[in-house]
Parts: structure tokens; C-alpha cells; sequence
């Protein structure tokens, strides 16, 4: 039972963490698209890599729930992954060639 508590816990407090870095990267999508926009550049025109770092930096720099640890050392560019740990548990995360996030599965390390 003890076993099961601990996961459930360290799950709960991962996905908070997920939450709150998809919250951050979609805000600096959404700042980073307004800027854009709100140029003098008529035709929209992004630049991946800008789109890619602005992700980045918003990751590196969210406010996660304390007991999760971000390990983001990897996280340097597109297509590169970072890790979220909690006790035993982990997830990781990638971004994209656009700034998309997706995720893995929670694991025990």
C-alpha cells in the first residue's frame, strides 16, 4: 500500500509539473507569435530556432512544484529532451522543430 501511495504521489506532483511548464511554453509561444505579428513584418514570418529558444527559456525559467526536479542540462535545441523527477519516478519531455512540447510516460527509475 505504501508502494502505491509513494507512485500515486509522485505522479500527481509530475503531472503538476507538467502542467506548469506547458503553461510557461504556451506563454512564450503566445508572446512570442504576438511579436511577430504586431511587427512590421506583414507576412508573419517566425524563425524556428527563435520559436525554439523562447520555448526553452520559458522551460528553464517555470516556477515547478518543489518536489520536482528538472534536469534540463540536455535541453539545448530542438528535438532535445529534459527530464522531470519526483522521488523514484520520472517523466521526460521533448521540444520540437516548432516549440511543441510532448511527453513520455511516467517511469521508475
Amino acid at each position: 500500500i505504501l508502494t502505491n501511495s509513494t507512485k500515486a504521489k509522485a505522479q500527481n506532483e509530475l503531472g503538476t509539473a507538467k502542467d506548469q511548464i506547458a503553461l510557461a511554453a504556451n506563454e512564450a509561444l503566445t508572446d512570442y507569435y504576438a511579436g511577430v505579428y504586431a511587427s512590421n513584418n506583414t507576412t508573419g514570418e517566425y524563425d524556428d530556432e527563435a520559436v525554439v529558444t523562447a520555448v526553452i527559456n520559458a522551460i528553464k525559467a517555470a516556477d515547478i512544484v518543489d518536489t520536482v526536479d528538472l534536469e534540463d542540462s540536455t535541453l539545448t535545441g530542438a528535438n532535445t529532451s529534459f527530464k522531470l523527477t519526483c522521488n523514484d519516478w520520472y517523466v521526460e519531455g521533448t521540444v520540437d522543430a516548432k516549440g511543441g512540447l510532448s511527453w513520455g510516460q511516467f517511469k521508475n527509475s
